[in-house]
């Protein structure tokens, strides 16, 4: 019966050519500016420094996680969290990064990466927004072992924060335990 109406009363359109009637008169649309995009990420902070997640890295926040210590590992290897059937290696970050070598607050535990790429390690608080349309010029001096996987470096919320290649960082960090457990044997 509604189709009879709308074939009979002229001033109703069929479906179809309504959803795709829209023109609007010229100077319909004011007050309309275009939007400044900022680039919003994600970061988590270490300390007095903060360290950018990249965008395309999967990432998952665990509370009060059981991490098995592994023998004779070195200080910065906390041990391994078995996670949904997967064995993921978790670090202490402040002591791979040469500033701390005190436990970590074990409150979050941040996981990088999926499937056999996941690592994990203990943050101080949950990750959080941040502003990257910053850019600093001239950077501060950032520890010895950053070098390599630092890339850009941006101010937001008088804290520095650091693009950082965690997935370099931490194969290297491997390697370099199992070169030197190598040349001990």
């Amino acid at each position: 019966m509604a189709r009879e109406e709308t074939t009979e009363n002229p001033r109703l359109l069929a479906p179809s050519a309504a959803l795709n009637r829209f023109n609007p008169a010229r100077g319909a649309i004011v007050g309309l500016k275009p939007v400044l995009r900022q680039r919003i990420r994600y970061g988590f902070r270490m300390g007095n420094m903060g360290f950018l997640i990249d965008i395309d890295t999967v990432s998952e926040v665990v509370e009060r996680a059981t991490v098995y210590p592994v023998p004779q590992t070195p200080p910065w290897l906390v041990g391994l969290l078995n996670l949904r059937g997967n064995l993921v290696p978790v670090f202490n970050f402040k002591a791979s990064l040469g500033l701390d070598n005190v436990a970590p607050d074990n409150h979050y535990l941040l996981l990088l990466g999926e499937g056999g790429d996941m690592v994990g390690f203990f943050v101080e608080s949950l990750p959080q927004t941040v502003d990257t349309s910053h850019k600093l010029a001239h950077p501060p001096p950032l520890p010895a072992a950053l070098r390599g996987y630092a890339g850009d470096i941006y101010s937001f919320d008088k804290i520095v924060w650091v693009e950082f290649d965690h997935r370099n960082f931490f194969q290297s960090l491997a390697a370099s335990a199992v070169t030197a457990d190598f040349y001990r044997s």
